[in-house]
């Protein structure tokens, strides 16, 4: 029985577990930006993570 619906258990700990990265990820960035004063240190970071998480995500989304 349990077996049942251990495929919505993980999926459901998965969606939390990425929303929760979501929020402190927003706080982190808002934190950061306040810190360099958007500045162009500041913009090239955004830029390198960006490209991070986009391979990131490629790599989730195949082991999927």
């Amino acid at each position: 029985m349990f077996y049942e619906h251990l495929d919505q258990t993980l999926l459901l700990i998965f969606f939390i577990t990425t929303v929760g990265f979501h929020f402190r990820n927003l706080v982190f960035q808002d934190k950061k930006q306040k810190e360099y004063h958007d500045d162009e240190r500041w913009r090239l970071v955004k830029l390198k993570s960006k490209s991070v998480i986009i391979s990131y995500i490629e790599i989730v989304m195949v082991s999927l």
